[in-house]
């Protein structure tokens, strides 16, 4: 059909199948790939809020034991009456005393929180500052305190928390006290009860930031981010460490931390890029928030992988199951493309073609009766239309062969048999190696199956010509000389083409009458055209006879573009007939006198003369085809032919079509 290209049924198939079970896969696995999604985005939603929810009461609970720990001195009234003594009227074995007291009180403070790096208790009427390491190094100094350093801005009695900071040395000098540590300080202003106005000192317990730490590390990992904020955007703890003690300025927390304080619950903001997890710590003396932020191809990591184990199975399944029906539809449309093969054939004009030659199939199908009529089909044909075509192709036929007609005298062949098995017996190895040469060149020349032939097949009848002649002409050194792109070699010219040029070199150019006579044979290819060189370095060509053979080539082309096919074809036989009538004499003669054959072998060689050659290359390849002929710098004839490429594919087509095999 024009208009359309060819394509295969059973790419067609292939191409259908593919998108039949791709696309219900390809759906399967996007509704697999969101289902899963969202059940694990559900699942970590429900893990976070309950981690979250245990990690805030666990750090509530911490605190709160430290923020009973410090409330309990106002219990204790032995240490509350120390604290309000006015320490210019206590004596220094006194002031002894009630610094030992004030340590021992210290160190039970710390059997209930063991964490603390440090405690410190600043007494204002006593005017002494007492600060207890986790070493339970104990260190003491006189201070008067200024108005500006008794003063606090909480409720009477509340304590507080100080946000992440530096370990306080108080001043202190010479001592093993890490001041590079980050802690968080829980602060009881005391009073002198039942006053709520009248400060008498104040107690500090530093909790080390790494405490908190441990209790958040269960809610993150390395591609998490976690944030411990106060009521003023204090980042008490951060899991980026360079974040911690600072303050944010992020508006993105400040709102959750304002959401989470207003509905003193979770809150969970979440968009295509980032999870947000705020839950609050209000229990007192805390006023604090946990952020957790999550990127979300982190919370469906697991989903994304799923995704891409089953697009890798997916294409897996495809391939096992795309290869399998590959074959099976292969042979079950193996049938087709034979009988498809079979119609081309009958297209082309091979109406003698046999089916059965190009397939055998025994199912009884819709194939199977799809053969049978056209079997039946081609059955009314050959005995109604066949015979008139036949007859008008061989024709047709009979009139192209006349262009090569060549007598086919087989007591030759018996003869020279004969001659060969006598010089064998005699061991005239010369003789029998001359004789089988003549037999090539005789059987190549008398070939009529063959038209056309590899160039490479004419070169070697060249060589075979040329070892004859100097069989011939003993003493002669006369050389072919071959140089042949091997791409060339195998192009498929007509045959006989070259060894009549070949001749004519030694008829016109005199070469076994000069010393060092050469012929050389050159082919190359170049922008799609086949260049063929026969050049000899004999007398040469006159002028005058140049230009007849040049206007004979010309005249040779015309004919065929302006008098027809037809006209061309008597032109050709009315040049090839007394070549004819000599090979008939030669072939006669040879039977009577073989030995006055042999010295007349180059009068009556297979030559067909130049414009002969011509004529058979126009039959061929028409204007795509030119002979040429001039004088070259060795003094000799140079004969130049040129063949296009394609039209040389064109001719060979239908011959490549017909060697293919069923191999699909």
């Amino acid at each position: 059909m024009s208009g359309k290209s060819y394509t295969s049924m059973h790419k067609k198939l292939i191409k259908m199948l593919t998108f039949c079970l791709l696309v219900p896969m390809l759906l399967y696995c996007l509704y697999s790939y969101q289902f899963t999604r969202g059940s694990l985005g559900r699942k970590y939603q429900q893990q976070t809020i309950s981690t979250m929810q245990a990690t805030a009461q666990a750090i509530s609970s911490y605190m709160s034991i430290a923020d009973h720990t410090a409330r309990s001195l106002h219990y204790n009234q032995d240490i509350l009456e120390v604290l309000a003594l006015n320490g210019q009227n206590i004596s220094p074995s006194r002031q002894r005393s009630i610094t030992s007291q004030l340590f021992r009180y210290m160190q039970q403070l710390y059997g209930v929180v063991p964490d603390a790096t440090q405690i410190h208790i600043d007494a204002y009427r006593l005017r002494r500052i007492l600060l207890l390491s986790d070493t339970f190094q104990q260190y003491e100094k006189e201070h008067i305190y200024l108005q500006s350093e008794r003063t606090v801005s909480t409720i009477p009695y509340e304590t507080y928390v100080l946000p992440t900071h530096m370990q306080y040395d108080y001043n202190f000098t010479n001592t093993e006290l890490d001041t590079y540590s980050l802690v968080v300080t829980l602060v009881l202003p005391l009073y002198r009860t039942p006053s709520d106005s009248e400060l008498i000192g104040k107690l500090s317990i530093d909790i080390p930031i790494e405490v908190l730490g441990q209790m958040c590390a269960g809610l993150y990992d390395s591609q998490e981010t976690f944030y411990l904020l106060d009521s003023q955007q204090n980042i008490l703890f951060s899991s980026d460490p360079e974040l911690t003690a600072t303050a944010t300025r992020s508006s993105k927390l400040h709102r959750l931390c304002s959401q989470a304080a207003q509905t003193s619950g979770m809150v969970i903001d979440r968009s295509d890029s980032q999870w947000y997890f705020c839950a609050p710590i209000s229990e007192a003396p805390l006023d604090w928030y946990m952020v957790k932020s999550t990127p979300a191809s982190y919370v469906y990591r697991d989903a994304d992988q799923f995704f891409r184990h089953s697009l890798a199975v997916l294409m897996l399944s495809i391939l096992a199951a795309l290869t399998c029906s590959f074959f099976i539809i292969v042979r079950q449309t193996r049938p087709l493309r034979q009988l498809t093969r079979y119609t081309d054939a009958i297209q082309k004009g091979k109406l003698d073609e046999h089916l059965s030659d190009y397939i055998v199939y025994t199912e009884n199908d819709e194939i199977g009766r799809l053969i049978h009529s056209i079997q039946k089909m081609m059955y009314s044909i050959n005995h109604f239309i066949i015979r008139e075509y036949q007859l008008n192709l061989a024709n047709k036929s009979s009139e192209l062969k006349a262009l090569q007609a060549q007598i086919n005298p087989h007591f030759i062949y018996n003869t020279l048999q004969c001659i060969a098995a006598e010089s064998l017996e005699t061991n005239n190895l010369e003789l029998y190696r001359s004789i089988t040469t003549l037999g090539q060149m005789m059987q190549y020349s008398m070939d009529t199956r063959h038209n056309r032939v590899e160039l490479q097949q004419e070169i070697q009848n060249c060589a075979n010509y040329v070892r004859l002649q100097k069989m011939r002409f003993a003493g002669s050194d006369v050389s072919l000389e071959l140089d042949n792109e091997p791409d060339t070699l195998h192009c498929v010219v007509p045959k006989m083409i070259l060894q009549p040029l070949v001749e004519n070199a030694f008829k016109h150019g005199n070469l076994l009458k000069i010393p060092g006579g050469r012929i050389w044979i050159r082919s190359s290819e170049k922008d799609g055209i086949l260049h063929i060189f026969v050049e000899d370095n004999g007398t040469g060509i006159s002028f005058e006879r140049l230009e007849q053979v040049q206007e004979q080539l010309r005249s040779t082309k015309e004919a065929l573009a302006n008098r027809g096919v037809q006209n061309f074809l008597e032109l050709f036989a009315e040049s090839e007939q007394k070549d004819e009538e000599r090979k008939a004499d030669a072939a006669r003669n040879l039977k009577e006198d073989l030995k006055e054959a042999r010295e007349n072998l180059h009068a009556s060689s297979s030559s067909i003369g130049l414009s002969n050659v011509y004529m058979r290359l126009l039959l061929m390849y028409s204007h795509q085809c030119q002979m040429s002929i001039y004088p070259n710098e060795d003094s000799g004839t140079t004969i130049h032919i040129e063949i296009m490429r394609n039209s040389m594919n064109q001719q060979t087509e239908d011959e490549a079509e017909s060697r293919k095999g069923d191999t699909l």
